[in-house]
């Protein structure tokens, strides 16, 4: 028999094997690499129509694409190669104009990747000093930026947003500025939660794991990052389904594509991925009877509990390059049957040490048949004796039909109750506990004369 997760990403924006279409954000189409320049454009105070000396920062925003904010949300719906379009923000003084400031990156990792820059620049033909500015994060001690506008990122340098600026060299008074996002990698899972139930035919749940940035800061840091996940101890580690022989029977694994880097998922403000991890396994099918000894299975296999756990591997998306990082985090997926208490089996579904438990609804299991009374003496006229023959189900409440398998000595039962009326022969009865006709327990009665 087989066994079918569903997929393990159910929601479209992280089904496996899917890419997203390009996004277009203001008149450039989103998917071109490295993002260009802002979408305000300068003014000139004194030699164009009359203006104001000063544009509101509030007049601009409204007037540009987005913030990063905006830039970042649409990162973590449309993955990294789909953001175009920056913030410029821009202040004038009489005759002067600065900007629109551009990046080459308005979204980077830090560290910077190994060959790639960070590159903020002006329309030529202006002069201007540069200089940055906290955003969400501060400035580190090492992270400067030159007279051409190019960016170093310090080793103390946090993620986060900080602002590039650059003020006319001779009227400083006439800024532009452009935010840019930097993006920490996830260092570890800082916790894992339950966020949702699997399907009604599934046992299992959805999780999601919130991440810390390294050093164990948080993993604010890492807002919009992508992690996406590979299941490296499996036969065929690059692919979306997986075969594999489990207690229960074999087993389908559906996965996203792990070499989609616009797949998986995104990482929020809090640092928490954008989507839930569904893990489940199919209820039609899974039994709990092979793991269960009674006359119909007399040495099982293996007993209870009877489990199968599989290693999912997580990797970010260094920016802009859209190379994987080495995996920095293996959670273990446990999918377990068991019965901590007598007669009410669960499964559980563990993530991460995180557990979710179901009740098992599957086929009932019997066990433990006995009888009252091993040995019995004959009826005689007048003096009827009887025994009680009882066994136990798993869940508890299955209902158990009673019968005698062979000989019956002048004996009968009642099939619901297990009262077995003793005959007038002396000898062996076998009675026979059953749920369904191939699953039974047996025990036998002594009859003395």
């Amino acid at each position: 028999m087989v066994f079918d997760l569903l997929p393990a990403h159910r929601a479209p924006a992280h089904r496996a094997g899917s890419r997203r279409p390009p996004v277009v954000v203001g008149t450039a189409a989103a998917r071109s690499a490295p993002v260009r320049s802002a979408t305000v454009s300068s003014a000139t105070v004194g030699s164009a129509p009359a203006r104001s000396a000063t544009v509101g920062l509030a007049a601009v925003r409204k007037a540009a694409v987005g913030s990063a904010a905006d830039v970042l949300a649409l990162q973590r719906t449309a993955g990294n190669r789909a953001v175009s379009g920056v913030l410029t923000a821009q202040r004038f003084a009489p005759g002067v104009a600065v900007g629109p400031v551009h990046v080459n990156h308005q979204l980077i990792s830090v560290p910077i990747p190994a060959a790639s820059t960070l590159q903020a620049g002006v329309p030529a033909g202006q002069r201007v000093d540069w200089s940055l500015e906290a955003g969400t994060a501060a400035i580190g001690s090492g992270t400067a930026i030159d007279t051409t506008g190019r960016v170093t990122l310090g080793a103390d340098q946090q993620g986060g947003t900080i602002t590039i600026k650059a003020a006319d060299s001779t009227t400083p008074a006439a800024t532009a500025s452009i935010d840019v996002a930097l993006i920490a990698a996830p260092e570890s899972i800082a916790s894992t939660a339950e966020t949702g139930s699997a399907r009604a035919d599934e046992y299992g749940a959805a999780f999601q794991h919130t991440f810390a940035a390294p050093g164990g800061r948080s993993g604010a840091e890492c807002e919009g990052g992508r992690v996406n996940e590979i299941f490296p101890r499996l036969p065929n580690p690059n692919g979306t389904q997986h075969r594999i022989e489990t207690p229960f029977g074999p087993f389908t694994l559906e996965t996203n594509n792990p070499r989609d880097v616009d797949g998986g998922w995104g990482i929020d403000a809090s640092g928490t991925m954008t989507g839930d991890d569904n893990v489940a396994i199919g209820r039609r099918g899974l039994s709990i009877r092979p793991f269960i000894a009674n006359a119909s299975n007399p040495t099982p296999t293996q007993a209870l509990p009877a489990e199968f756990t599989v290693s999912q591997d997580l990797r970010s998306v260094e920016v802009p390059t859209d190379r994987f990082r080495t995996a920095f985090a293996t959670v273990d997926h446990k999918r377990e049957l068991r019965e901590d208490s007598p007669g009410a089996p669960q499964f559980v579904v563990t993530v991460n040490g995180v557990e979710h438990r179901d009740d098992y609804t599957g086929d009932a299991a019997v066990r433990n048949a006995q009888a009252d009374a091993a040995t019995v003496a004959v009826s005689a006229p007048g003096a009827t004796n009887t025994v009680t023959i009882s066994a136990e189900s798993t869940p508890t409440g299955a209902p158990i039909t009673f019968r005698i398998v062979g000989r019956a000595l002048g004996c009968t039962i009642d099939p619901a109750t297990g009262q077995l009326t003793i005959g007038t022969r002396p000898g062996t009865v076998r009675v026979r506990a059953s749920i369904g006709r191939r699953h039974f327990d047996e025990v036998t009665v002594t009859i003395t004369p």
